[in-house]
């Protein structure tokens, strides 16, 4: 409460300061949520990304317990705010992006923009990302590409993620070449069946089928 207090001193002695609008913005209660998304849309709208991420998290997290409720930010603002974030470069919205791109539930599927959003999330990882885990995303995406050079390369990142025990990695390289060699494939699927169960095995059920 201490320090809710004096991030709200602060800000009122500076109001132009997003940073600190953000701060005050997280700080409220539950039952101030409309006065706190009022204060990420105006931080935002001055340029600040870390408001613009926690518009997408205010509304990945509201209470999804009444269907008839209107959530407070729409799927259509989220998708918006989380795109905005990952452009003025907040790390962990650059990844997220990638992934919601790749699954396309608030944002549009769009694969080339996905493989796009993912180089950058390995060149500016989010503090706590792991780093490996990244490149097999990346891997993942080059390797589903219609273009040679980047399925190629694709392909190459999974196999050194695969040397180095990257999780889910040889599952995904897996996936990748079992068109053109299956039989490496099912090595590779049963090599992963015991680090990476939730992962390996349906893919390993569907080519024993």
């Amino acid at each position: 409460a201490m320090r809710d207090e004096s991030c709200k001193m602060a800000f009122d002695a500076d109001p132009a300061n997003t940073q600190l609008k953000v701060a005050v913005a997280r700080s409220l209660p539950y039952e101030r949520k409309n006065e706190a998304v009022a204060m990420l849309r105006e931080a935002a709208a001055q340029g600040n990304a870390e408001a613009y991420h926690q518009l997408y998290e205010h509304h990945k997290s509201w209470d999804r317990g009444d269907l008839d409720k209107v959530p407070l930010v729409t799927p259509a603002e989220a998708g918006q705010a989380l795109r905005k974030a990952a452009e003025l470069g907040h790390p962990f919205s650059t990844q997220m992006l990638a992934r919601r791109l790749e699954d396309g539930d608030i944002v549009k599927r769009d694969l080339v923009a996905a493989r796009y959003w993912a180089e950058r999330a390995v060149a500016n990882p989010a503090k706590d990302a792991s780093k490996a885990n990244l490149q097999v995303t990346l891997g993942r995406l080059l390797a589903t590409s219609d273009k040679p050079d980047e399925r190629a390369r694709g392909l190459d990142i999974l196999e050194r993620m695969a040397k180095a025990d990257a999780f889910g990695a040889r599952r995904e390289l897996a996936i990748a070449i079992r068109k053109e060699d299956p039989a490496r494939a099912r090595t590779l699927l049963e090599e992963s069946r015991r680090p990476d169960p939730g992962g390996a095995i349906v893919p390993l059920a569907e080519m024993l089928i």
